[in-house]
Protein backbone atom coordinates (compact mmCIF):
# COMPACT_ATOMS: atom_id res chain seq x y z
CA UNK A 1 0.00 0.00 0.00
CA UNK A 2 0.82 3.46 -0.44
CA UNK A 3 1.79 6.53 1.94
CA UNK A 4 -1.81 6.55 3.36
CA UNK A 5 -2.06 3.36 4.42
CA UNK A 6 0.89 4.06 6.72
CA UNK A 7 -1.03 6.54 7.68
CA UNK A 8 -3.75 4.62 8.64
CA UNK A 9 -2.01 2.27 11.12
CA UNK A 10 -0.27 5.53 12.91
CA UNK A 11 -3.70 6.91 13.07
CA UNK A 12 -5.24 3.82 14.20
CA UNK A 13 -2.84 4.00 17.36
CA UNK A 14 -4.21 7.45 18.10
CA UNK A 15 -7.85 6.76 17.57
CA UNK A 16 -8.03 3.58 19.51
CA UNK A 17 -7.48 4.33 22.86
CA UNK A 18 -10.24 6.70 22.56
CA UNK A 19 -12.46 4.98 21.11
CA UNK A 20 -12.65 1.93 23.15
CA UNK A 21 -13.90 -0.93 22.46
CA UNK A 22 -13.43 -4.12 24.47
CA UNK A 23 -10.84 -3.65 27.73
CA UNK A 24 -7.49 -5.40 27.75
CA UNK A 25 -6.13 -6.45 30.99
CA UNK A 26 -4.15 -3.29 30.91
CA UNK A 27 -7.54 -1.42 30.88
CA UNK A 28 -7.42 0.06 27.05
CA UNK A 29 -7.82 -1.53 24.05
CA UNK A 30 -4.73 -1.33 22.10
CA UNK A 31 -6.00 -3.58 19.20
CA UNK A 32 -7.77 -2.91 15.78
CA UNK A 33 -10.22 -5.30 16.56
CA UNK A 34 -12.00 -2.91 19.57
CA UNK A 35 -15.36 -2.08 17.97
CA UNK A 36 -15.00 1.72 18.82
CA UNK A 37 -12.17 1.66 16.77
CA UNK A 38 -13.36 0.14 13.77
CA UNK A 39 -16.23 2.42 13.80
CA UNK A 40 -14.41 5.07 13.95
CA UNK A 41 -11.63 4.11 11.18
CA UNK A 42 -14.83 2.80 8.78
CA UNK A 43 -17.04 5.98 9.59
CA UNK A 44 -13.84 8.29 8.79
CA UNK A 45 -13.13 6.57 5.67
CA UNK A 46 -16.97 6.23 4.26
CA UNK A 47 -16.92 9.91 5.02
CA UNK A 48 -13.98 11.16 2.97
CA UNK A 49 -15.22 8.90 0.32
CA UNK A 50 -18.78 10.94 0.13
CA UNK A 51 -16.84 14.27 0.81
CA UNK A 52 -14.49 13.51 -2.32
CA UNK A 53 -17.31 11.88 -4.71
CA UNK A 54 -19.16 15.06 -3.95
CA UNK A 55 -16.36 16.71 -5.52
CA UNK A 56 -15.81 14.91 -8.46
CA UNK A 57 -19.09 15.24 -9.25
CA UNK A 58 -18.87 18.66 -9.94
CA UNK A 59 -14.75 18.26 -11.34
CA UNK A 60 -14.42 14.71 -12.90
CA UNK A 61 -14.18 15.28 -16.89
CA UNK A 62 -14.55 11.61 -17.79
CA UNK A 63 -18.20 10.11 -17.24
CA UNK A 64 -17.33 7.05 -15.84
CA UNK A 65 -15.25 8.34 -13.26
CA UNK A 66 -18.31 11.08 -12.39
CA UNK A 67 -20.77 7.80 -12.68
CA UNK A 68 -18.15 5.97 -9.86
CA UNK A 69 -18.12 9.39 -7.86
CA UNK A 70 -22.51 9.44 -7.88
CA UNK A 71 -22.26 5.62 -6.84
CA UNK A 72 -19.74 5.76 -4.26
CA UNK A 73 -21.89 8.88 -2.81
CA UNK A 74 -24.86 6.78 -2.04
CA UNK A 75 -23.43 3.41 -1.18
CA UNK A 76 -20.91 5.27 1.13
CA UNK A 77 -23.78 7.44 2.86
CA UNK A 78 -25.73 4.63 3.28
CA UNK A 79 -23.02 2.75 4.94
CA UNK A 80 -22.17 5.26 7.48
CA UNK A 81 -26.30 5.07 8.35
CA UNK A 82 -26.23 0.82 8.84
CA UNK A 83 -22.78 1.48 10.84
CA UNK A 84 -24.18 3.62 12.94
CA UNK A 85 -27.34 1.52 13.22
CA UNK A 86 -24.79 -1.08 14.06
CA UNK A 87 -23.05 0.53 16.97
CA UNK A 88 -26.43 1.64 18.13
CA UNK A 89 -27.26 -2.06 18.23
CA UNK A 90 -24.37 -3.20 19.18
CA UNK A 91 -24.51 -0.92 22.48
CA UNK A 92 -21.74 1.53 21.83
CA UNK A 93 -22.23 5.12 21.92
CA UNK A 94 -22.79 6.08 18.23
CA UNK A 95 -21.77 9.73 16.85
CA UNK A 96 -21.36 11.08 13.36
CA UNK A 97 -18.16 9.72 12.02
CA UNK A 98 -15.08 12.48 11.54
CA UNK A 99 -12.24 12.45 9.56
CA UNK A 100 -8.56 11.79 10.16
CA UNK A 101 -6.10 14.40 9.36
CA UNK A 102 -4.99 12.55 6.59
CA UNK A 103 -8.18 12.67 5.08
CA UNK A 104 -8.82 16.54 5.30
CA UNK A 105 -4.96 16.92 3.24
CA UNK A 106 -6.25 14.46 0.60
CA UNK A 107 -9.50 16.44 0.09
CA UNK A 108 -7.51 20.03 0.63
CA UNK A 109 -5.20 17.82 -2.42
CA UNK A 110 -8.26 16.65 -4.38
CA UNK A 111 -10.18 20.88 -4.22
CA UNK A 112 -6.68 22.34 -5.42
CA UNK A 113 -6.09 19.47 -8.72
CA UNK A 114 -6.36 21.12 -11.75
CA UNK A 115 -9.02 20.03 -13.98
CA UNK A 116 -6.84 17.73 -16.52
CA UNK A 117 -5.05 15.57 -13.45
CA UNK A 118 -8.91 15.78 -11.31
CA UNK A 119 -9.57 12.20 -12.58
CA UNK A 120 -6.26 10.47 -12.07
CA UNK A 121 -5.92 12.34 -8.43
CA UNK A 122 -9.62 11.11 -7.42
CA UNK A 123 -9.15 7.67 -8.56
CA UNK A 124 -5.69 6.88 -6.90
CA UNK A 125 -7.16 8.32 -4.12
CA UNK A 126 -9.93 6.24 -4.28
CA UNK A 127 -7.63 3.10 -4.33
CA UNK A 128 -5.83 3.73 -1.75
CA UNK A 129 -8.39 4.77 0.34
CA UNK A 130 -10.16 1.26 -0.55
CA UNK A 131 -7.26 -0.76 0.41
CA UNK A 132 -7.32 0.32 3.72
CA UNK A 133 -11.00 -0.30 4.01
CA UNK A 134 -10.79 -3.81 2.42
CA UNK A 135 -7.64 -4.38 4.96
CA UNK A 136 -10.06 -2.95 7.87
CA UNK A 137 -12.89 -4.99 6.75
CA UNK A 138 -11.08 -8.00 6.53
CA UNK A 139 -9.10 -7.79 9.63
CA UNK A 140 -11.94 -7.13 11.63
CA UNK A 141 -13.83 -9.79 10.14
CA UNK A 142 -11.12 -12.15 10.95
CA UNK A 143 -10.07 -11.10 14.60
CA UNK A 144 -13.01 -8.51 15.94
CA UNK A 145 -15.43 -8.89 18.61
CA UNK A 146 -18.52 -8.21 18.27
CA UNK A 147 -21.30 -10.77 16.60
CA UNK A 148 -22.73 -7.18 14.80
CA UNK A 149 -19.52 -5.45 13.67
CA UNK A 150 -18.36 -8.60 12.35
CA UNK A 151 -21.43 -9.65 10.44
CA UNK A 152 -21.07 -5.68 8.94
CA UNK A 153 -17.45 -6.95 8.20
CA UNK A 154 -18.36 -9.55 6.43
CA UNK A 155 -20.87 -7.79 4.32
CA UNK A 156 -18.30 -4.58 4.03
CA UNK A 157 -15.26 -6.52 2.81
CA UNK A 158 -16.65 -8.31 -0.75
CA UNK A 159 -18.53 -4.20 -1.44
CA UNK A 160 -14.88 -2.69 -0.72
CA UNK A 161 -13.27 -5.08 -2.87
CA UNK A 162 -15.65 -4.78 -6.06
CA UNK A 163 -15.42 -1.50 -5.47
CA UNK A 164 -11.52 -1.23 -5.72
CA UNK A 165 -11.53 -3.03 -8.72
CA UNK A 166 -13.73 -0.92 -10.49
CA UNK A 167 -11.85 2.04 -9.13
CA UNK A 168 -8.68 0.20 -10.93
CA UNK A 169 -10.39 -0.29 -14.24
CA UNK A 170 -10.87 3.16 -13.85
CA UNK A 171 -7.40 4.28 -13.62
CA UNK A 172 -6.07 2.16 -16.78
Amino acid sequence: MRMFAAAASAALLIVMPLAVGAHSTSGQDLTPEGRGAYLAVAGANNLFMVKAAEIAREKARRPEVRQFAESMLAERQQDIEQLLDTARAGGLEAFPPGMMPMHWQMLRRLERTSASRFDQVYVDQQIEVLEVALELHRNFFANGNGTRFKAFAQAAWPEASALLEQARQLEN
